[in-house]
Formats: structure tokens, C-alpha cells, sequence
């Protein structure tokens, strides 16, 4: 591996700055046939023009050579080979982006709900689908009864102990994303739950919930029952969305297969947030997006609800904005946050930090591991206590970073296409399975698979 592919400081700069100071100098000195005479006021530098033309020479030849070594210029971050990419053997039965994808016991992989591109319109895809990591292959599953627009995320969707699967909310109807029109069924927030059977590959629809929502956590508390908090209702004005951050709290009994809203309610209402169990009895709820001035803003508020006493009680802010997207269980203690915004003064713009924060929330330590760009639809995936890979999407690239040095990697190999918009899962098979998604140029992507070496684990 060459010298430009592991320093992690580019030379480029420092020899520029040094050279310029060799060539332009500073006083009354005589010109000579390849001096130039520069004046600033009163003062006079000198420039050797030759010098000037060979160090521009000089300096783009560098940049090439850099580009082409670590695949950015002035790359921050080392590549490293690692592991491979390949295009996975089975593919959907039906193609998709905007979908859900969860790991089922045992390592299969449930794929529901999206949406896919007939003439280049969007459609719903009612079929779900199982990926076998044994076989490589995708089966298709009972169809769900009413299609759910969730936008991809995890959203009201968790494993439960029995190894069945919940599936809450969502908005209803889908919208024409050209013309933003509604072009399928009435658009709303959902009061529907299912609950997928993996042995028997059915869904059965189960009673509403209290309040329709879409953009809400569901978390699975010690006892088997779920949380649900937040999330948007909506509702049309004419041809306008009104959305509204909800702060109301309710549970679900796996036993009667009943919902049942709470008293307690957040102080903050919001919605794209993420809630997660970080003791028995504490589930911190924090960043998503919350209502101000009749609109949805992002937030670094955080607060905490309480098990026992099914209350909520405020604990304070974060450094930064976060989206539920950009969050990431590492282990019991620690919270992986990436996306991260912070606030841009000029035109209520944002800017997103290229770094991923490593969060102890029980013992209130935040660690920084620098990444290689600021990442916008970025996907993290633990592979171990340590280990985790950021998949870039868009970006085209997949980073290898540990907990435990606080470093990133650039791996040497990213995806075949840039892609948004897909699911991506640990099988607990030495992969990670990429689904399907689309390319910029409105297609849509191929099913991937990222093997990797016992020695990330």
C-alpha cells in the first residue's frame, strides 16, 4: 500500500506554503528577467514568475496523485482493504426503495411496504419478502393488508421476544413524488397495527392504536410489552398537509394484543425522533424534530421516561441536531449518532458535522471519531461490541470505524452505484445485506451484500 494511501495528513499543503515562501520574498531587491515586481502601498515583493509557473505544475500534479491514491483530495482518512462488495445471488421478486427491512431470529430478514417505479411513476408494493442468508435468495411472503408510506426508517416496527414482528402507524395513501399529488387512497397518519408471523409468513391485523401516528418510536421494554412515543398526525387542508408533532405515550400488551394510551406525555412534542432503553427502567427520548411556529424544526432536546413510574421527566439538551435516522444502537450503553446537524444562522440553513458521536448517556460522556465527509442518508451497521460500518449511500464509499480507538477507515472498495433510499441489515452471517433503493438517475438498484473478514469482528 503506498505512502499516500496511509499517511492521514495530505503534504500537498505544507509543501505549497513552504514554497511560495522560497519564491516570494519580501524588499527592495533588484528584478531580474524572471522577476516580477508586486507593490501593496509603500511595500514591494518579488516573485519569480518561472518559479511560479513550475509550482502550479508541480502542485496539480500532487492533487492528481493524491485524488487517485485515497479517492478524495486531501483525504483525512487512510483506506484500508478490507472485506468485499458483491452483488447479492437472489434478488427481489419485486424491486423496491422506501422500504422496511428487519432481521428476524435466527438471521432472515423481513422486507415490507416501499415503493417502486412502474414507467417511472412511483406504485406501492403491497408483497413482502424474506432473505434466507443460506440460500442467498428471496421468498415471497402474505401481503400486507393496507400499504403504509413510513419513508424507509424503522419507524414504529420492533422485534418482539416471541420473535414475532409489530408494526405500527405510518402514513396511508401514497403521493406522486414529480407532481406531488396523491395518487393512491386517502393521505393520513395510520391507527393500523400488524403483527408478522415468521412461521407461519402471515400478517394479522390487530386492533388500532389510540392515535393515529407515523414518524414514532416504538422500543421493547424488559417485560415484553412496547413503547410507542411521539410521532406526526396529519391531516389535509385541500390540497395542503397540516402535520403536528404528537407528545402523547401509549403501550402495547403483547398478551391481550391491545394498545392502551398513557397519562404521561412528553414535554416536547416530536416526531423523527429516537427513543431507546439504556437501563430497565430509563428510556431516553431525544432529537427528532418538534412544533415551532406552526412548523417542524429539528431539536437537540432530550428527556427521559421512566418505567416504573410512567412518567417523563426533563434531563437537558444535546451538542447537536439529530434525526431519528442518524442513530444507532452499539451496545447496552452506548449510542452511535451520525447525520449530525448544527445549526447554520444564515437562512435557517444547516450544516452537517463529519463525525460520528459516540454516546454514554448513563454516564453522560460523549466521544467524537472523525469520519471522512459529512454524511447526509448514511446507514451504520454494528457488527460486534466494537465494530461498526458506516455505509455512505449516495456517497458511493463504506468506512470501517471502532468504538474502542475512536478511528475510521476508508474501506477499498465501496458500492457499485450510488443509491438512496434502501434498507440495509446485519444477518449475523459474516454480512451485511444492502436492499434495494434508487440511483440518481431514477432507477432502481440492485440487492448488494458486504462480506466481511473474522478479524472485524
Amino acid at each position: 500500500m503506498s505512502l499516500l494511501r496511509t499517511t492521514k495528513i495530505s503534504l500537498i499543503p505544507i509543501c505549497l506554503i513552504v514554497t511560495l515562501s522560497a519564491l516570494i520574498t519580501y524588499g527592495e531587491q533588484p528584478p531580474n528577467t524572471y522577476r516580477t515586481k508586486y507593490t501593496l502601498g509603500t511595500k514591494a515583493f518579488y516573485s519569480n514568475s518561472l518559479g511560479i509557473r513550475c509550482l502550479t505544475i508541480l502542485v496539480l500534479f500532487g492533487i492528481v496523485i493524491n485524488f487517485a491514491c485515497t479517492g478524495r483530495a486531501f483525504e483525512s482518512i487512510p483506506r484500508v482493504e478490507n472485506g468485499r462488495l458483491e452483488q447479492s445471488e437472489g434478488q427481489l421478486n419485486f424491486p423496491r426503495y422506501d422500504h422496511h427491512a428487519i432481521r428476524l431470529n435466527g438471521g432472515k430478514v423481513l422486507v415490507f411496504g416501499g415503493r417502486t417505479l412502474e414507467q417511472g411513476k412511483a406504485k406501492p408494493v403491497f408483497f413482502s419478502e424474506v432473505y434466507n442468508p443460506t440460500t442467498k435468495s428471496f421468498r415471497v411472503v402474505g401481503p400486507i393488508e393496507k400499504y403504509m408510506d413510513n419513508f424507509s426508517s424503522k419507524e414504529g416496527v420492533v422485534l418482539l421476544k416471541d420473535g414475532k414482528v409489530l408494526i405500527t402507524g405510518g402514513l396511508e395513501g401514497l403521493v406522486d413524488e414529480e407532481l406531488g399529488i396523491f395518487i393512491s387512497g386517502k393521505r393520513q397518519a395510520s391507527k393500523s397495527a400488524f403483527l408478522y408471523d415468521p412461521d407461519t409468513e402471515t400478517f394479522t391485523k390487530l386492533s388500532d392504536m389510540a392515535i393515529g401516528r407515523a414518524k414514532h418510536e416504538s422500543v421493547l421494554l424488559p417485560d415484553g410489552k412496547v413503547l410507542l412515543v411521539g410521532g406526526i398526525n396529519l391531516r389535509q387542508e385541500g390540497i395542503q398537509e397540516i402535520l403536528t408533532a404528537l407528545d402523547s405515550i401509549e403501550i402495547y400488551n403483547p398478551k391481550t394484543q391491545k394498545f392502551s394510551l398513557l397519562k404521561a406525555k412528553m414535554k416536547y412534542p416530536r416526531a423523527g425522533h429516537k427513543a431507546v432503553l439504556m437501563s430497565k427502567n430509563k428510556v431516553y427520548i431525544f432529537g427528532g424534530q418538534v412544533n415551532t411556529n406552526q412548523s417542524l424544526s429539528f431539536t437537540d432536546l432530550l428527556e427521559v421516561f421512566d418505567v416504573e413510574t410512567s412518567s417523563i421527566e426533563q434531563y437537558g439538551k444535546l451538542p447537536y441536531l439529530i434525526s431519528a435516522k442518524g442513530v444507532c444502537e452499539m451496545s447496552k450503553s452506548l449510542v452511535l449518532i451520525h447525520n449530525i446537524q448544527v445549526p447554520f444562522r444564515l437562512e435557517h440553513k444547516r450544516n452537517y458535522l463529519d463525525k460520528v458521536i459516540v454516546a454514554d448517556f448513563l454516564h453522560e460522556k460523549f466521544d467524537e471519531i472523525p469520519v471522512s465527509r459529512p454524511y447526509i442518508n448514511s446507514y451504520i451497521v454494528p457488527v460486534s461490541d466494537d465494530v461498526f460500518y458506516i455505509f455512505g449511500g449516495i456517497d458511493n464509499i463504506v468506512e470501517k470505524c471502532n468504538v474502542k480507538d475512536l478511528q475510521c477507515h476508508l474501506l477499498s472498495e465501496g458500492y457499485r452505484h450510488s443509491k438512496a433510499r434502501f434498507s440495509i441489515t446485519n444477518t449475523g452471517n459474516k454480512e451485511v445485506i444492502i436492499i434495494g433503493g434508487i440511483k440518481p438517475n431514477n432507477t432502481l438498484s440492485k440487492t448488494e451484500r458486504y462480506i466481511w473478514r473474522d478479524s472485524d469482528k
